[in-house]
Formats: C-alpha cells, sequence, structure tokens
C-alpha cells in the first residue's frame, strides 16, 4: 500500500492509524514532498502522526520518505503498539525541510514481538535533523534492533538519542542500537546519545554511536587509481549508506533513498 503526501498549503496535519488483526500481514510506503516554495513562503509546518497497533502474530512494515522543500518545518511521531508475536517494522528516511523533528518508537507489549527501527538522513546547507528512537521492552522474549545512520555537509547539524528501555517482566531481551554520522564538512555539527535502561538481568543489549569523517587513507587509495577526488568522496558516501540500506527489505524503498543520496551529491 502507497501513501502520498502532497504539501500545497502553509500548514498540513497529517494522521494515519494502522490496526492489524490476529495474523494480518501490511506493508505501508508513504512518500511525503512537495512542490517547492513560492516567492511568498517564509516557512511552512508539517505534522505526521502514525499510529500502529498490530495485533498478535501479525507484521507492519511501515516507510516513510521525507523530501519537502527547505523552507518547510516538520515534526513526525510514530508509535507502535506490538502484541504476541507481532512484528512493527519501522523505515524513516528524512532529506528535505529547513527543521526536522523525527521520533519513531515502540512498545513490545507483547510476548515474542519484535521491532526494527531503520533509519537515514541527509543534511546540507543550514538544515537541522532531530532524530529519536526509542524501545520499550515490556514483556518476555522481545527483540528490537535500531540502525540510523546519517551524512552531514556544509553546516547542517544532527541530534540523535536512541533508548532501549527493558521493564522488570521482560525476561530473554535482545536490543541492539547503533548509529553512525558522517561528516562532509569541518562546519557540520553531530551530538549523539545512545542510552540503555535495564531492569531485568536477563538481557541481550547493546548500543553505540559514532561521529566521524571520510577516511583520508580511503580517499587516497582511490584517488591514486585515477578516481577523481569528488567521485571518490561520493563513492564513500554511497558505500556509508549501505548497512542501512541493507536493512530495508522492501525494495523500492531501498531504490528511492539511494536515488536521494544520489541527488544530494549531484
Amino acid at each position: 500500500m502507497k501513501i502520498r503526501t502532497e504539501m500545497r498549503s502553509d500548514s498540513l496535519f497529517s494522521h494515519t492509524l494502522v490496526v492489524t488483526e490476529e495474523s494480518a500481514s501490511v506493508t505501508i510506503l508513504e512518500a511525503i514532498d512537495d512542490e517547492g516554495p513560492t516567492a511568498d513562503d517564509e516557512g511552512r509546518y508539517f505534522s505526521n502522526l502514525v499510529e500502529v497497533a498490530a495485533g498478535a502474530n501479525s507484521n507492519v512494515q511501515f516507510g516513510s520518505l521525507q523530501d519537502l522543500s527547505e523552507d518547510a518545518y516538520c515534526y513526525t511521531l510514530k508509535h507502535g503498539i506490538a502484541g504476541d508475536d507481532a512484528t512493527i517494522n519501522w523505515i524513516e528516511g528524512n532529506f528535505g525541510t529547513q527543521i526536522t523533528r523525527s521520533d519513531v518508537e515502540t512498545e513490545l507489549d507483547g510476548e515474542g514481538s519484535e521491532s526494527q527501527i531503520v533509519g537515514s538522513f541527509f543534511g546540507h546547507e543550514d538544515q537541522h535533523f532531530d532524530v529519536n528512537a526509542r524501545v520499550w521492552h515490556n514483556a518476555e522474549h522481545t527483540t528490537a534492533d535500531l540502525v540510523t545512520r546519517g551524512v552531514l555537509d556544509d553546516t547542517a547539524r544532527s541530534v540523535y538519542e536512541g533508548v532501549q528501555d527493558v521493564g522488570r517482566d521482560a525476561w530473554d531481551t535482545s536490543s541492539y542500537q547503533r548509529e553512525n554520522t558522517l561528516m562532509l564538512s569541518d562546519d557540520s555539527e553531530a551530538d549523539a546519545s545512545p542510552k540503555l535502561i535495564i531492569k531485568n538481568h536477563d538481557t541481550e543489549a547493546s548500543h553505540s554511536a559514532t561521529v566521524g569523517q571520510v577516511d583520508q587513507q580511503d580517499l587516497f587509495y582511490m584517488t591514486s587509481r585515477g578516481i577523481s577526488p569528488e567521485q571518490a568522496r561520493n563513492m564513500l558516501v554511497e558505500g556509508f549508506f549501505v548497512p542501512v540500506l541493507e536493512e530495508i527489505a522492501v525494495e523500492e524503498f531501498r531504490d528511492d533513498v539511494e536515488e536521494l543520496v544520489r541527488e544530494r551529491l549531484a
């Protein structure tokens, strides 16, 4: 199922509700864009709320790709509640707007429930991305995987917070989180704050975050073999996104993210 949201006004408020019955399966792809700013635009606002209630043994995949023009401001909240043996997978891509605040979160309330949150962003000029991924393990045998990768150029900035909260009754929990940001400019800025809140000792959990620039040895290796510095940098950026792209099960969505990355590098 595809949802196309095109912003044609100064403000737009969107609310999507997904409720699945037992053993149901659904994939929803949401594209958010516009026709670009007009001469009279001084800043537009987009609000996007998505709620998912996944019934027992059901599977929900929700992908959202935001590419609004850079005069816009965006706040989006995606919240899911997973029942017994249910799966909720989120895919979030942010490329547009002046300022974006994105919250993606899942409550694993059912025994054996699972969730994956895959995020990507690419900021340039003076864009700002505030990205948050959260999961609550409230039941036994639950699993979560949080993966985010972003690239910043010019004076763009990002703030990332990831939270894995393992409750007292969440026995046999597996929870993993990793966030990586690649800086293409000395003037860009990134802050990352991954967090573990563990209240149950029967848990396998890890979290990591890295911020760094393009490896100069990699650049030297590629340019010494006849590749131009600009092409070498672009190839390294595209390769940087591969671990996230590999986590995206929906081929169409993966292709769209790759295309936006190439457009930003052009």
